[in-house]
């Protein structure tokens, strides 16, 4: 059975695809911005962010070196990173009020 539709239609209908594919995604990013803003402006959630923020080590250098021998450890380096990388991705959703009490003790 061959496909009926022209080449052009298929671009149309691929283009079609990909743009709801964006819009959805675009929506659940702002429902997660929402969410993410009204659990960390909550009293509990702003506790749990400044545990978030004090583990990740937002702030303090990335490169992790052996306390033994002062040798850069890759391994280190790498963990601290992920560490930092996790606070920074959930840092990007939220509003610099509720940063504020965080990371600058307002």
């Amino acid at each position: 059975m061959a496909d009926d539709n022209l080449p052009s239609e298929k671009a149309a209908a691929k283009a079609a695809n990909k743009a709801a594919i964006e819009t959805k995604l675009q929506e659940n990013r702002e429902r997660l911005k929402g969410a993410m803003r009204r659990v960390f402006s909550s009293s509990d959630g702003q506790i749990v962010l400044k545990w978030l923020h004090d583990e990740s080590g937002y702030g303090r250098p990335v490169l992790g070196a052996n306390p033994s021998t002062g040798e850069i450890d890759p391994m280190r380096t790498t963990y601290t990173a992920m560490q930092q990388g996790l606070y920074l991705r959930i840092r990007k959703f939220l509003t610099l009020n509720i940063l504020k009490g965080i990371e600058y003790d307002e």
